[in-house]
């Protein structure tokens, strides 16, 4: 047994057993789990970010169908392949991984090569932070139709305040 597969075993062991680990393997461990961290808030912000800037018009503005539609999609196929995980099978089917080429290519990106790598680096950290990450970005949208409504009431009542001042004076 090799020292990977050593230090495995002894966090694992001593995850299920209740034990305490060696300040080294601590050590490690910690050191493992940042860089991870690091990598996939990396892949996160990176992945939402493309699929911002892949629904954005020639004005600028976000096609919020475009952008609503791959979301859905990319995360349907987190959730799928996260159920896999848990009953033990491969992660991505073959119709899964047509579907994030599909996606990744209208992102403008090259689906097969970012596909691949974006299922080879895939775990449930990463799945977490997406979806976490989409999640964030609904309820912002939501607070954000919320907002402008009240912006436009409080515009319409200043407007009307500002007349009455003027029919005053």
């Amino acid at each position: 047994m090799g020292f990977l597969d050593g230090f495995i075993k002894r966090v694992i062991d001593a995850l299920e057993k209740g034990k305490k680990l060696a300040p080294k393997d601590i050590a490690r461990l910690k050191r493992i789990l940042e860089k991870r961290k690091r990598v996939v808030t990396i892949a996160s912000r990176a992945t939402i970010a493309a699929l911002l800037m892949s629904a954005r018009k020639e004005d600028g503005k976000i096609d919020e169908k475009k952008f609503k539609k791959n979301m859905i999609l990319l995360e349907m196929i987190i959730d799928m392949a996260l159920k896999n995980a848990e009953e033990g099978k491969p992660l991505f089917s073959k119709g899964m991984r047509k579907k994030l080429v599909s996606i990744f290519n209208e992102m403008g990106l090259n689906g097969e090569d970012t596909a691949r790598k974006f299922i080879a680096h895939f775990d449930e950290m990463l799945a977490i932070e997406l979806k976490e990450s989409m999640e964030n970005i609904k309820l912002q949208k939501k607070e954000e139709k919320k907002v402008v409504p009240r912006v436009k009431e409080k515009e319409a009542e200043v407007e009307a305040e500002g007349k009455k001042r003027l029919k005053v004076a």
